[in-house]
């Protein structure tokens, strides 16, 4: 535990020392569907919570909470944490963006619960309206999903 500790601190002492990265620049939420290979075969359905800290006009982290059934026996729970980097074409954290996602997936089938470690890597664009509304489509691959789509409808606070 108490190593866990020191990385957490280091990761954080590093975060708030690096230039550009210790303003923070916006607070994201977001909602919205998704679909992807969380099951035996075909697909699940789902939806997802997206809460989001944009440092600066091309670095984002966050956190990314879903659930998903594929309609027979299988449903999941899916705690991604995700570090995203939006590809320099505007000035504000908005437009393409690749992301690497990371965390922990509950699988649960016949009353039965199989954690798993997940990750992947995601890429999208974030579509800004309205000055602080935003829509962002989201490809993303990985274990144990294999591939997965979303679209999240949410909003931007600065």
């Amino acid at each position: 535990m108490k190593f866990k500790c020191a990385v957490f601190l280091l990761l954080l002492a590093g975060i708030l020392c690096v230039p550009g990265l210790s303003a923070l620049d916006g607070v994201c939420v977001g909602i919205g569907p998704e679909a992807n290979a969380l099951t035996r075969e075909g697909a699940a359905v789902g939806g997802n919570l997206s809460i989001c800290l944009d440092f600066n006009q091309h670095i984002a982290a966050g956190v990314n909470v879903g659930f998903f059934n594929d309609l027979d026996t299988l449903s999941s729970l899916k705690i991604l944490g995700f570090f995203r980097y939006f590809i320099p074409v505007a000035e504000t954290a908005s437009g393409p963006f690749i992301q690497a996602d990371g965390g922990y997936l509950i699988l649960l089938e016949n009353d039965e619960s199989y954690p798993s470690f997940a990750g992947g890597l995601s890429a999208g664009w974030r579509f800004v309206f309205a000055e602080s509304w935003f829509l962002e489509p989201v490809f993303s691959f990985g274990f144990p999903y294999m591939w997965g789509g979303s679209l999240i409808f949410g909003i931007r606070f600065r």
